[in-house]
């Protein structure tokens, strides 16, 4: 569920709004669009004031090109970790993976760049399994 609340008008005529996600299926990320703030000085702000959320946990496993990976790997596996498993696979050549810094529930991205020149130009997605 999602409450959300809107503050009493302020001296310029603003107001403030919060907004709460009650369980982990609500959406992780709200981008401001636009503000259109049509008062001299009129500004808008988004703050994350908590992030309670279950830590991730497990393993994930992964395809290429419609084949399988023979290892999982885990949620949480370091870039390099994440670089080798990917590259024990037949289909996949020379990558190199960066991996952000985890979020407060543990969560990270990766990002794969593919080195070789036998994957150069568009290639397939890694889709989970």
């Amino acid at each position: 569920s999602i409450t959300v609340s809107r503050s009493r008008a302020t001296a310029n005529g603003g107001y403030d709004w919060a907004v709460s996600f009650h369980n982990v299926n609500s959406p992780g990320t709200i981008a401001v669009l636009g503000s259109f703030a049509d008062v001299p000085g009129g500004i808008v702000t988004v703050a994350t004031t908590a992030e309670r959320t279950t830590a991730l946990a497990g393993y994930l496993g992964l395809a290429f090109r419609g084949v399988d990976f023979d290892d999982f790997f885990p949620v949480d596996a370091t870039a390099e970790e994440f670089e080798a498993i990917l590259e024990s696979h037949n289909g996949m050549r020379d990558v190199r993976v960066t991996r952000s810094d985890p979020t407060s529930n543990g969560a990270s991205e990766y990002r794969v760049t593919f080195q070789s020149l036998f994957d150069a130009g568009g290639v397939p997605l890694i889709t989970d399994v």
